[in-house]
């Protein structure tokens, strides 16, 4: 599964290479990121990434565990893009450990908590979303 994921990663920042790019990962796209940041599958480099609540190990949802875990490459994860943060929420059920815990102190990248927020999607009640909107047009989290 990682490799069909990797390569479309490819094809798409392939495809934006002479754009200024901005890349928003939703739970498994963040995992997708850290595997990128970790072994490159392009040489472009985005202005800026969101990972918005990426889940975290062990998987506790069987339709995870195809898929490795993400490498922690906080070097990889700071030539990878011009600036990553993240977005998670202190309950979410994908990362019962808190998704600020384990990624921005190992990544070294700055993290919004969303209190009571979920896993940040449509269940969770999140349909349009301004935060997310005000970082893809201006880094503003």
């Amino acid at each position: 599964m990682l490799a069909e994921w990797r390569t479309a990663l490819a094809a798409e920042l392939d495809a934006a290479r002479d754009r200024e790019l901005v890349v928003l990962c939703h739970s498994l796209g963040g995992i997708l990121w850290l595997h990128h940041a970790a072994r490159p599958v392009s040489d472009v480099v985005p202005e800026r990434v969101l990972l918005v609540a990426p889940p975290c190990a062990p998987w506790i949802a069987p339709e995870l565990a195809a898929f490795p875990y993400a490498p922690m490459d906080r070097a990889g994860v700071a030539r990878a893009a011009r600036t990553t943060r993240m977005v998670c929420s202190d309950n979410d059920e994908y990362c019962p450990r808190g998704a600020a815990n384990v990624y921005p102190p190992v990544l070294g990248i700055d993290c919004e908590v969303l209190p009571g927020a979920g896993h940040i999607n449509t269940d969770a009640g999140y349909g349009a979303w301004p935060l997310a909107e005000r970082f893809a047009l201006s880094d503003a989290v």
